[in-house]
C-alpha cells in the first residue's frame, strides 16, 4: 500500500495529466447539438502512439482508452459520464468524469452549449471545469455537401493553474461518411502564440451506419520534437445510440401543387422541428414525413421554377394530409399558401 501512494505521488508531481480524447464530432471538438429525448450513447475509444524513432533515445509508447456514456433527460439536457485511462512508459494515470450539458445560444445556423464537468483524478484533488461548444452550418443546398465549423474551449482550475484547452474542426455534416480536420492546442497562463503548449494536427473519418458510428483517424504534433509525447498517435472508436423511449408513429404526408392548374410538381422539403431535421426530395410531389411527434414544425418547400414559401405546421393527428400551392415566378402577387 505505502509502494503504491508513493507510485501515485510520483505521478502526481512529475507527469502532467494527459490530454484526454473527449470530443464526439472529432477527437477533441465536441457538439452544441442535443440528441433525442431517453437516446443513450456508449462510446469506446482506444488510441496508441509510439514516442522515440531517434536511435538514442528509449523507445516509449501510450496508449488511452476512454469509455463514455450520455443520456439525454429532456430536450436541452443531457448527462454525461466518462472513464479515462493512460498509461506510458510505466506511468498509469486514471480518471472519471461527470458532466451536463445545456443550450446557451442559437442563432438561425449557430448553436452553442455549455457544459460543466467534474473531474476526479487518481492522486489529485477533484476539479471543475466548463466547456463552452460552438458549432456553424455556413449553407445548406440540395445540391451541395453541408459542411459543419466547429469550436470547443474548456475553461477551469487545477491546483491552483489554469486550465485553458481549445480546439478547431472543419466535417461534412450529411451523410453516412464525416470526414474531418482539426486543430487542438493549450494555453499555458495566457493566450498567446508563446504559450501554446501540446499542440497537434488531427484528421480522421466517421463512418455511420443506422445507430452505429464507427471513427479512425491520426494525431500529428506540431511542437519541437524534445517537447512531443508522441511521434504520432492512431485512434479507433465505436458507439452506439439506444433509444429507451417508444418510437413516435405519427406522420405528415405532404402534396405539393401548382397554385394556377392544380398539378402536383415535384419540390424539395425541409422540415425542422423540436427533435427533427430532414430534407426529402419529393420527385413525384409526394412525400410522407414519420416519426413525428406532436408539436409545431417549420416546412420549407422549394422547386425550380416556383417562388418559395416557408410555413408553420402543428401536428396533431397521427396522420395528418396537407396540400401546399406554390406560385411560379413569372407572377407578380405571391402565392404562398396551405390548406
Amino acid at each position: 500500500m505505502v509502494c503504491f501512494l508513493m507510485v501515485v505521488l510520483t505521478i502526481s508531481y512529475n507527469t502532467p495529466s494527459p490530454v484526454f480524447l473527449d470530443g464526439d464530432l472529432g477527437f477533441y471538438t465536441s457538439s452544441s447539438s442535443f440528441k433525442k429525448t431517453g437516446q443513450i450513447q456508449l462510446t469506446l475509444r482506444e488510441s496508441y502512439g509510439p514516442k522515440g524513432e531517434k536511435v538514442e533515445e528509449e523507445k516509449k509508447s501510450q496508449n488511452q482508452t476512454n469509455l463514455n456514456i450520455d443520456y439525454t433527460l429532456f430536450h436541452l439536457v443531457e448527462l454525461g459520464a466518462g472513464i479515462n485511462y493512460f498509461s506510458m512508459g510505466g506511468d498509469n494515470y486514471r480518471g472519471f468524469l461527470l458532466k451536463t450539458k445545456i443550450p446557451f445560444l442559437s442563432i438561425s445556423r449557430m448553436k452553442s452549449s455549455i457544459s460543466p464537468c467534474f473531474t476526479f483524478a487518481q492522486g489529485e484533488k477533484s476539479y471543475f471545469t466548463t466547456n463552452f461548444d460552438i458549432e456553424i452550418i455556413p449553407f445548406t443546398h440540395k445540391n451541395l455537401p453541408s459542411f459543419l465549423l466547429g469550436q470547443s474551449v474548456n475553461i477551469g482550475k487545477k491546483s491552483g493553474e489554469t486550465i485553458l484547452q481549445y480546439s478547431s474542426l472543419l466535417t461534412l455534416h450529411t451523410g453516412s461518411f464525416q470526414p474531418f480536420v482539426e486543430f487542438y492546442t493549450d494555453f499555458n497562463k495566457h493566450i498567446s502564440r508563446s504559450y501554446m503548449q501540446n499542440t497537434r494536427f488531427c484528421t480522421g473519418l466517421g463512418f455511420t451506419i443506422g445507430n452505429l458510428g464507427l471513427k479512425t483517424g491520426v494525431e500529428i504534433p506540431l511542437e519541437d520534437y524534445s517537447k512531443r509525447d508522441f511521434d504520432f498517435r492512431l485512434t479507433g472508436e465505436i458507439n452506439y445510440l439506444l433509444n429507451t423511449k417508444r418510437k413516435p408513429r405519427w406522420k405528415l404526408n405532404i402534396t405539393v401543387v401548382d397554385k394556377e392548374n392544380g398539378k402536383v410538381i415535384p419540390a424539395t422539403i425541409m422540415i425542422k422541428g423540436r427533435e427533427v431535421e430532414k430534407i426529402l426530395e419529393c420527385k413525384n410531389g409526394k412525400c410522407t414525413i414519420e416519426d413525428l411527434t406532436p408539436g409545431i414544425y417549420t416546412i420549407e418547400i422549394e422547386s425550380p421554377e416556383y417562388k418559395r414559401i416557408k410555413l408553420p405546421v402543428f401536428i396533431k393527428d397521427k396522420s395528418l394530409d396537407k396540400t401546399y400551392k406554390l406560385t411560379k415566378k413569372d407572377k407578380k402577387k405571391g402565392g404562398d399558401s396551405s390548406q
